[in-house]
């Protein structure tokens, strides 16, 4: 079973320091990860000051996990972007949405 409960917010960056001035309404925190995958290292530490204070889960938009094909590559990125913020849950939608070379 998860350890996330409670009431939570999709992260944006806009809403930064509203989401740590109000940590006591917030439960936890669900990261957009295609989002971040790239991102800057001062990106990366707003979100690791994110992930200090809450619970996060990654939702995924682009794993694509019923393609034939997977993207290794993607995979990898989100791994390390996971491990990095020591994520409770990573979430995508089962699709198939990538057909051949």
């Amino acid at each position: 079973m998860s350890g996330i409960s409670g009431m939570g917010l999709s992260y944006r960056r806009r809403y930064h320091t509203d989401i740590l001035d109000n940590a006591d309404q917030v439960d936890c925190i669900e990261v957009i990860a295609d989002q971040f995958i790239n991102a800057s290292e001062s990106e990366l530490d707003r979100l690791i000051e994110i992930a200090d204070r809450f619970s996060v889960s990654l939702h995924c938009l682009e794993m694509s996990p019923g393609t034939p094909e997977l993207d290794w590559d993607y995979f990898n990125r989100i791994r390390r972007l996971a491990i990095l913020l020591n994520v409770d849950e990573i979430s995508d939608h089962l699709a198939f949405t990538r057909s051949g070379t």
